[in-house]
């Protein structure tokens, strides 16, 4: 039994600075880009259907936007992009018939692992909504089968805890930072979330401006940060204030990676009609995922107990030097795309 317990710790430490070394590294540069898309559609008054569609740059799959029975072009499509977004616009002539009742599907969707967020805004002004997955990649407009998608925010939170490697590695930071003590490691946990729930909230409701770019960079200087702080001699230890106040350290940081929760969320847009009760679920889905990856760290690091200091220790500093190198490359890229955006 102790050798079984010896192997399960060796898999999944070594798991964790496996996943750090070549997991995190393919994100791209912004890596709190959503891999959701926005699909708002707005009927106009002479009977023209305007549709906006934006896709995050991470997004590689093709995906298309169509509609049946099929209207004409009216506006050819207009490209752009901006803040790691690609914007597609254009409008359609739906002659033989209203706009309400036809359908439209995103094709590509069932092997891109994208999840649509649809608005349709008909000529009266009603607006419906609707989330459109791989197993129901159509929307009947302006029917009853509309669905509010308010509760969608909830997992589209959680998805961009899972996909975004710089937070999770900053999480993976605070618990080498602080170990099992269980009492300082729920504190500098809840002031984290504390941080970024604030500035999300703020920056979501626009009562913050800030250049998306340059919070990106700073991002990943905090992980780079953390690295360099939590591997710090123990002699050192008492001059670093992330080792003597890491619930401060953990605040301020927390401020900065709320900040790229809410460009992340911006991809999407909330609901007019229910941004508070989206953002809550955002926020919560956030803190689901959060959750659940402490929890498994804690799994990890229980499970290491049979594993000699110095092994647990080699361990240790292998994942904070893979954070080191890992955000220091994440600081060149988003540094080096200010530059190229200017």
């Amino acid at each position: 039994m102790k050798y079984m317990g010896h192997t399960i710790a060796m898999l999944l430490t070594w798991g964790t600075v496996l996943w750090a070394v070549f997991v995190a590294p393919i994100t791209p540069a912004g890596a709190h880009e959503m891999r959701s898309a926005l699909l708002d559609l707005r009927e106009e008054v002479n009977g023209d259907l305007s549709v906006d569609w934006r896709v995050g740059a991470n997004v590689t799959s093709p995906l298309k936007v169509e509609i049946s029975p099929s209207c004409a072009v009216a506006k050819l499509p207009a490209l752009s992009e901006q803040n790691h977004i690609r914007r597609h616009t254009w409008s359609w002539t739906c002659s033989g018939g209203p706009v309400a009742g036809r359908t439209v599907s995103v094709v590509g969707l069932k092997d891109s692992g994208v999840d649509v967020v649809g608005r349709f805004e008909d000529r009266s002004g009603v607006l419906h909504q609707r989330v459109l997955t791989a197993s129901e990649p159509w929307w009947r407009l302006g029917t009853v089968e509309d669905k509010p998608s308010v509760w969608s925010y909830l997992w589209i939170g959680v998805e961009h805890i899972i996909l975004g490697p710089d937070h999770l590695l900053f999480v993976l930071g605070l618990v080498l930072l602080v170990g099992m003590r269980w009492r300082t490691l729920l504190g500098v946990v809840t002031s984290f979330t504390l941080g970024h729930s604030v500035t999300l909230a703020l920056a979501s409701l626009g009562w913050v401006q800030y250049p998306t770019r340059a919070v990106e960079a700073i991002i990943a200087l905090s992980v780079l940060l953390l690295a360099w702080e939590a591997s710090h001699p123990l002699e050192r230890q008492k001059e670093s204030l992330a080792w003597r106040r890491p619930w401060i350290f953990a605040l301020v940081c927390g401020l900065l990676h709320g900040l790229g929760f809410a460009g992340a969320l911006s991809e999407i847009g909330l609901p007019a009609d229910a941004v508070l009760g989206a953002l809550l679920l955002f926020n919560l889905g956030v803190e689901a995922g959060q959750l659940a990856f402490v929890g498994v760290m804690a799994l990890v690091i229980s499970q290491s107990g049979h594993l000699t200091e110095a092994t647990n220790q080699r361990v240790r500093m292998a994942a904070l030097y893979a954070m080191g190198i890992i955000s220091s490359f994440w600081l060149i890229e988003r540094v080096v795309s200010i530059f190229d955006a200017g």
